[in-house]
């Protein structure tokens, strides 16, 4: 009976180890645990590295090394800025920016000049308060003017009487000598100059130019006209006129 005791108990102390063996799980750090030297042999989840003799976690060995953690992910790069405008004074297609405007002169003007002894149309005319010159063109845009302070010269030279505004526009006098009227066909052109964005072709058209003096109030009048312009910006120009 003895002998069957110790029997079951040396079953039973295998039984124990086995159960001891399953419940092992070592954490040695790599290259501290030497290999079993009759098998090269190593715990569970270890291989022998035969050059150095030495257990290393499975997968891993000091040629291989450690698993390296996975890279962080780039930042967001920032937004480039926003292109800057090409230079204007074309159209899309490379051609400069023209066009066609209607100018619609009322205003009230006053002689500052001495009364003229050959015509009471003759003299140096400033506009006067609420006076307006109002500009409308083919690409849709439009704009009103002041033009206080600013002038018309009426003059008479040689039997010729002559308005200067925009262009020299010869004039004649109506039928019953009350008022001025603009010959046909007539107009003239120029360049003009903007410091800041460059060089306008511009030619007028007259239209109308009629300038009425007041009788009962002498050195006063009025002008009406219609003057038509075309303008052509020079390529080099920035911007779009008008």
């Amino acid at each position: 009976m003895r002998a069957a005791g110790k029997l079951g108990l040396v079953a039973a102390g295998f039984f124990l180890l086995g159960a001891v063996r399953c419940a092992y799980s070592p954490d040695f750090p790599n290259g501290t645990l030497k290999c079993a030297t009759s098998d090269h042999s190593c715990p569970d989840g270890y291989s022998c590295d035969t050059p150095s003799n030495t257990c290393w976690k499975s997968g891993q060995s000091p040629t291989t090394g450690a698993a390296g953690m996975g890279g962080k992910g780039g930042s967001t790069g920032i937004a480039g800025a926003i292109g800057t405008a090409g230079a204007g004074g074309h159209i899309g297609n490379g051609t400069p920016c023209a066009g066609t405007c209607t100018i619609k002169i009322d205003g009230t003007l006053l002689n500052s000049n001495a009364p003229s002894a050959d015509s009471k149309f003759v003299g140096h005319w400033v506009y006067q308060a609420g006076s307006t010159e109002t500009v409308v063109c083919t690409d849709g845009s439009d704009k009103t003017n002041d033009l206080t302070g600013d002038y018309v010269d009426i003059t008479l030279t040689g039997g010729v009487l002559t308005g200067s505004y925009f262009c020299d526009w010869n004039l004649t006098v109506g039928p019953a000598g009350n008022l001025t009227i603009i010959k046909p066909n007539q107009s003239c052109s120029r360049n003009v100059t903007d410091a800041k964005t460059g060089v306008t072709h511009f030619t007028w058209h007259g239209t109308t130019f009629t300038f009425k003096p007041d009788d009962s109030k002498p050195g006063t009048g009025t002008l009406t006209s219609m003057i038509g312009v075309d303008y052509v910006d020079d390529p080099s120009k920035t911007g779009c006129t008008p």
